[in-house]
């Protein structure tokens, strides 16, 4: 090679030398030149499950299915029938059994799946599940305590512990205007909770009647008083979910 082809050789080497250089120099102080792969994003939204009417008729379901089980087992115990008290009580336990587990079922989904929409960022689905899941889970308690011939006391006391958590869950919603009606609403948390904490004297009652032992007034008029908010319970859910069913038929979401 002579003289003047390896000046050439040379000279085009530091020419590619300098340009790699250049463009590396550039790509490190220029960034935003280089063009990254774009990836199309979508955010994926949970459908709006609407079973609020449902829930609501199930609950004044509940409540009615209760109030009338305990209206008929006092009358049988006014006149003195002991075994048709039990009879009655072992009829009732189907009922709220197979209630309390669809309940139960329905309230678990909500827990796990939160199908309501989050209207500003408010907890929709730990207002209505929880409760929801308390009582299915109390009725199925109380099936199978009647089932297997146990005492109801305890389920009682369950109830009533449920019934003023419920409460409380009414009272910090409403603190929260949660709801179109907060007032509506805390009144119906307000009721059915009272209905949970009367079932602790009602429930022993109850286990005094199936033992055909002498039930006291105090506890007959407390029981009356469980009845009492039974009815009212059943007859304001039943006036909310009328409307709710013909709004979401209306307009689905």
């Amino acid at each position: 090679m002579t003289d003047d082809a390896i000046q050439k050789h040379s000279a085009f080497t530091c020419m590619a030398d300098g340009f790699v250089i250049c463009i590396v120099i550039t790509v490190r102080l220029q960034p935003t030149n280089l063009r990254l792969p774009s990836y199309h994003t979508e955010v994926i939204k949970m459908a709006f499950v609407d079973d609020l009417g449902l829930d609501l008729f199930l609950l004044a379901f509940s409540a009615f299915l209760l109030s009338y089980g305990t209206a008929s087992v006092l009358l049988s115990y006014r006149k003195g029938k002991g075994d048709e008290v039990r009879e009655k009580m072992r009829s009732l336990s189907i009922p709220i059994g197979t209630l309390g587990l669809f309940i139960l079922l329905m309230g678990m989904e909500g827990e796990f799946v939160w199908p309501l929409p989050n209207f500003g960022k408010l907890g929709y689905d730990i207002l209505f599940f929880d409760g929801f899941s308390m009582l299915g889970f109390l009725l199925l308690a109380a099936a199978l305590a009647i089932n297997m011939n146990r005492r109801l006391e305890y389920i009682g006391l369950m109830s009533m512990m449920f019934g003023l958590t419920v409460i409380f869950y009414g009272a910090v919603a409403y603190g929260l205007r949660m709801t179109e009606e907060p007032f509506a609403m805390f009144g119906l948390y307000t009721l059915f909770g009272l209905s949970g904490v009367a079932a602790l004297p009602a429930s022993i009652a109850a286990d005094r009647a199936i033992a055909s032992a002498k039930v006291g007034r105090k506890w007959i008029v407390m029981t009356y008083g469980y009845l009492f908010f039974l009815v009212v319970s059943a007859l304001a859910a039943l006036a909310i979910a009328a409307p709710a069913i013909a709004s979401h038929l209306a307009s689905a979401p």
